[in-house]
């Protein structure tokens, strides 16, 4: 009788074990949409929360702006309006960040999280599950960053120099490089380095009261200091009234010009205004002509980073909210949500410049954040867990 209750004991626990694994089949894929869309929900509404926050400062920066200028209110809206998409992609990684933390939160809080661990969830599985939000976030970051930002920053550019600086001198792109109208003189430079005040491959025309060519110089450099411009390696071409043109050459020359460098800067070919395709072609054009491109490189590594910054800041979040476990409340969360954010920002921003200034190269620099973010991100959680 003993043998046969035993037998009826063992029988039922496996016919227990046996509709346990069949709920926890018939839940999982439940489980994990409901995973996917509690993630992606609240990233999307802190997105939208930080968006807010970000607008309130931009209205009062461009009301400076404007009042600088004494221009007309009328164009606050459009520049408010054209600034929300480069807003958005600077957003997107810390609203990673932060939704997964305040979800990941929510669910410890709940008691959600250990239902899903007896469903069978691991912390591996789980967060799988959240990289796909996550993923989604970074490639609506880098879409944007590609194809919305680069028209936004180019749209607002204009209105900001044609219309409230009034800058009535246009550059024009040609192939053989940029041409800049001066007071008296007419530039052609194949790039503008804003870090040295240099315009690599120079060409100055200098032109009289009537509009008619006196000199005209060519040099791999023109660098602008506190004396002045200063041409490097060139020819110059006097061209005085019956006299025979003759080519003098020069190491470094002097030349008197009103314009300061302060002045070719908003013809700059701003990385933010160029999408990947361009900074792609232009990099490799630079390169090829033997110019010093580390700031488009950098500029077009980061454009990948930076949206791949979600992954490693949302392994961060969830590790974060596991410390303190239940007793943490939302306000702890959110604090260290945004310390997490603002040293991620830092950190990347740090190696950009570094790069920028040829002290790493482009493809570190670009990249050398997420280390120390992976990394930090699998030690908490391994502590916490």
């Amino acid at each position: 009788m003993q043998g046969s209750g035993d037998a009826a004991m063992t029988e039922r626990s496996a016919g227990m074990e046996r509709l346990a694994r069949r709920i926890q089949v018939l839940l999982r894929p439940t489980a994990s949409r409901y995973i996917i869309s509690e993630y992606g929900k609240y990233m999307l509404l802190t997105l939208a929360g930080l968006m807010v926050l970000y607008g309130i400062v931009e209205l009062f920066e461009i009301g400076r702006l404007l009042y600088r200028y004494r221009a007309d209110l009328k164009y606050l809206p459009s520049l408010f309006v054209l600034k929300m998409p480069l807003i958005a992609y600077q957003m997107i990684p810390a609203a990673a960040l932060m939704g997964t933390l305040i979800a990941t939160g929510l669910l410890l809080k709940n008691n959600e999280l250990i239902v899903l661990r007896i469903c069978g969830f691991t912390y591996a599985r789980l967060f799988s599950m959240i990289l796909i939000p996550c993923t989604g976030m970074a490639a609506l970051d880098f879409w944007m960053g590609d194809r919305v930002v680069p028209r936004a920053v180019e749209a607002r550019n204009r209105i900001v120099i044609q219309e409230i600086r009034k800058v009535e001198r246009a550059a024009v792109q040609t192939e053989s490089g940029t041409w800049i109208p001066g007071i008296s003189s007419i530039f052609r430079a194949d790039r503008l380095s804003q870090e040295e005040q240099v315009l690599d491959g120079a060409r100055v025309y200098k032109l009289d009261e009537q509009y008619r060519l006196r000199s005209y110089f060519e040099a791999e450099k023109a660098r602008y200091g506190a004396s002045g411009w200063t041409l490097e390696k060139g020819r110059a071409f006097d061209f005085e009234p019956g006299q025979e043109v003759q080519p003098r050459a020069f190491e470094s020359e002097e030349i008197r010009l009103p314009e300061a460098f302060a002045d070719f800067e908003i013809f700059r070919q701003d990385p933010d205004a160029m999408s990947f395709g361009n900074l792609w072609t232009l990099t490799r054009k630079l390169a090829a002509e033997g110019y010093d491109a580390t700031e488009y490189q950098v500029a077009l590594h980061s454009r990948l980073s930076f949206p791949a910054l979600a992954a490693p800041l949302s392994l961060l979040g969830f590790a974060l909210a596991h410390m303190g476990g239940r007793k943490k409340t939302m306000g702890g969360n959110l604090f260290l949500a945004v310390l997490a954010s603002f040293f991620a920002w830092v950190l990347f921003g740090l190696t950009i410049i570094l790069g920028r200034h040829g002290l790493l190269p482009a493809e570190v620099s670009a990249w050398l954040v997420h280390l120390p973010l992976v990394f930090a991100g699998l030690v908490l959680l391994t502590r916490e867990l």
